[in-house]
């Protein structure tokens, strides 16, 4: 028996474990966290955006918008509405539509620095 709760433990951990891509540009980097490690299309996947200056510092951005795509596939994009919850870092909960490559795309400026950061991720087994 207890064999089977440490299974499911491990199994449980497993399917919480987060991934994480990084980009830079000129004057800034980002970081895209989710959560769970491998999404699943029609679940809900936490994503944590961490944007920064090129000395570390947060850089908050104004007029931020991201999107999801899927390059192979004709559908329009789906909006992320991420929202601010530290200078720098923001939040979102998105369900994806179907399984397949994604590419998430965010924009947005902080005093004449432009960000333009592009994270690709799997959805589905």
């Amino acid at each position: 028996m207890r064999g089977v709760a440490l299974l499911c433990a491990l199994a449980l951990a497993a399917c919480a474990s987060v991934s994480a891509a990084e980009v830079s540009g000129e004057g800034w980097k980002a970081r895209l966290e989710w959560s769970p490690a491998s999404p699943r299309a029609l679940r809900t996947t936490a994503l944590r955006l961490r944007i920064e200056d090129g000395s570390g510092k947060p850089l908050g951005l104004s007029k931020l918008r991201a999107v999801a795509s899927m390059p192979e596939m004709v559908h329009g994009p789906e909006e992320i509405l991420f929202r601010e919850v530290a200078p720098g870092r923001y939040e979102a909960q998105h369900v994806f539509s179907m399984d397949g490559r994604w590419e998430i795309r965010v924009t947005g400026e902080s005093g004449g620095v432009q960000v333009l950061a592009s994270f690709n991720l799997s959805v589905g087994p």
